[in-house]
């Protein structure tokens, strides 16, 4: 039967060619086979009859906590093919001690009353209170009787055909990230998805003999929709590996991609600086990366320093500096939108980030002028045919190349809201265009990202993006390198906010920590001209990032100001 949406895509392409190589998932040793097409489909609709079974309806909510890629990918499709709305968080082993998980449950919940919720089972605890919270949602515990064909309770279900949706369903459910606050929920309809889809492809130039890799988890955007959906709707054959696996041992990412042949890859710049830092030379035996396209860096800063050593690193192997892509996307710009051109070096722009106020001129600066505050910004690239990108004052005005403002994009291929929240729906858009919460400049319609508009620290009259403090903070010994938080602290006195920083530090005698506060607070006053007003040093995964890697400073600037953080040494 025809189906719409990613679903008859699917279909499709499995009536076409069944046999071809649709999806793998690589072990930790990196062991991997590729499923084809006609099977992943079956093994899909396996699922969508235990589903079902213990109550997913049409139009109904699945909620999935798991970092498992197989658990996820599978029971993603076989939401859909049910024609309900996949909704995927992040399980406690991402989230860490200082996370909301049970809250951000909880919430969920309430505000979906999804039909079946599936928990990884070191979950069991919350059984009783999710119960209550929304007694008419389905709890599972493991996803392994699913995958299988069991429903939580009886015996291997028949799955129904597959539901055809109409274009302007909702399809998906998305959280935001919660770097600014707790996460809202994004809705994606299918005719959206699926031109965003087209325009990905567009804008990245996908060739029909490319093979994905990807580790990026599958409850972040860029897991599920500039790879999986991709993939699927597209015909990629996409290999997975487990996030966990790659954090713990970053060589098996290069390995995987020498081994499976994988022409495009993407990671945030952390992983980039993970790969380039703790692979060793034993790990690269074989290993060959002429075959590679482009590694896509994207979701949080893009650092040219950590690009470059990427490069330095891995080169020799046959890497060329023209695969080093870069990008920018969001949740309600439902995955990548811009896309750095092919067959081209980095562009980046040195400036002084004393211009980077809203409405301010972004002037290049020579190669020559040194300063405190001057940084390279590398271009993210144009947007995919089809979308147009601008940037807005605080008024609303549109303003010319070259200044800073909010970034806004104007596409088919956007969301449609949050759900549940029309007041916050309503203040993400100006006009056509979708405000994705960032700052940043246009030059010859190429995006260059400046950061996030709601984590900007008011300092003596000077705005700062808290990623500033990265290279200085990375450089002082003790502390973990991309382990901070930045934040502003009203001090009405001095009619300015107080420079509050938060900085994990590797494990160490506890009389090592005051060396190590006095060593930041120089570097500080040295790097920025700047004085910390509050100084904690804090134990190894105190400051717990996003799902995608981003660190989030409101989140812990929260906690702070409720007294409800332990750190290991207080600065004098």
């Amino acid at each position: 039967m025809g189906a719409g949406g990613v679903v008859g895509r699917v279909l499709d392409l499995a009536d076409a060619d069944p046999a071809r190589p649709c999806i793998a998932f690589v072990d930790a040793n990196g062991a991997f086979d590729w499923i084809d097409r006609q099977s992943f489909v079956a093994a899909a609709r396996v699922a969508e009859g235990a589903l079902c079974h213990s109550g997913l309806r049409e139009g109904g909510v699945l909620l999935l906590v798991s970092v498992d890629p197989r658990e996820c990918a599978t029971l993603v499709l076989a939401a859909l093919f049910a024609g309900a709305r996949p909704l995927l968080v992040a399980p406690p082993s991402i989230q860490g001690v200082q996370s909301s998980l049970t809250a951000i449950l909880r919430n969920v919940l309430e505000r979906t009353r999804a039909d079946v919720a599936v928990l990884p089972p070191n979950l069991h605890h919350l059984v009783g209170e999710l119960t209550t919270t929304c007694p008419g949602t389905r709890l599972v515990l493991g996803a392994e009787q699913l995958l299988a064909g069991r429903a939580a309770e009886g015996p291997r279900q028949t799955p129904p055909d597959p539901v055809p949706p109409l274009d302007t369903d909702i399809g998906l459910l998305q959280l935001t990230s919660g770097t600014t606050g707790f996460p809202r929920i994004a809705t994606w309809r299918h005719d959206a998805l699926l031109s965003a889809l087209d325009g990905m492809a567009a804008g990245m130039g996908l060739r029909e003999d490319d093979v994905y890799l990807n580790w990026t988890p599958l409850y972040h955007d860029m897991g599920l929709v500039n790879n999986f959906l991709l993939c699927q709707a597209l015909g990629v054959p996409l290999a997975l590996l487990s996030p966990l696996d790659v954090v713990k041992r970053p060589a098996l990412w290069v390995q995987a991609l020498a081994t499976t042949r994988a022409t495009t890859t993407w990671s945030p710049n952390f992983g980039f600086a993970l790969a380039a830092e703790r692979v060793q030379e034993a790990d690269l035996e074989g290993v060959r990366l002429d075959h590679v396209r482009g590694i896509w860096n994207a979701a949080e800063r893009v650092h040219l320093a950590t690009m470059e050593r990427f490069l330095a690193r891995f080169g020799p192997l046959g890497l060329k500096r023209e695969a080093l892509r870069t990008n920018f996307g969001c949740v309600e710009t439902i995955g990548g939108v811009t896309f750095s051109a092919a067959r081209t070096s980095l562009r980046a722009e040195r400036v002084d980030l004393k211009q980077l106020g809203v409405g301010a001129v972004v002037r290049t600066l020579d190669d020559g002028v040194e300063g405190a505050r001057v940084q390279s910004i590398v271009g993210l690239g144009p947007a995919y045919p089809g979308a147009e990108l601008a940037v807005f004052d605080e008024s609303g005005e549109r303003l010319a190349e070259g200044h800073v403002g909010a970034i806004g994009v104007c596409a088919a291929g956007t969301f449609s809201g949050y759900w549940g929240d029309d007041d916050a729906s309503r203040d993400a858009r100006a006009g056509a265009f979708v405000l994705t919460g960032d700052e940043g400049y246009l030059r010859d319609g190429e995006l260059f990202w400046t950061g996030r508009r709601k984590e900007r620290i008011n300092l003596q009259g000077r705005k700062y993006d808290p990623s500033e403090f990265e290279r200085t903070l990375d450089a002082v010994a003790g502390i973990r390198p991309g382990c901070f938080v930045a934040f502003g602290r009203e001090d009405p006195p001095r009619g300015t906010e107080g420079l509050v920083l938060l900085a994990e530090v590797v494990p160490m005698p506890p009389a090592e920590l005051p060396d190590v506060a006095a060593r930041v607070r120089r570097a500080v006053a040295v790097g920025h001209g700047l004085t910390i007003d509050v100084l904690w040093l804090m134990e190894k995964g105190a400051l717990t990032k996003t799902s995608s890697g981003k660190r989030r400073h409101l989140h812990f600037r929260g906690l702070f100001l409720a007294d409800r953080l332990a750190p290991l040494f207080r600065a004098p």
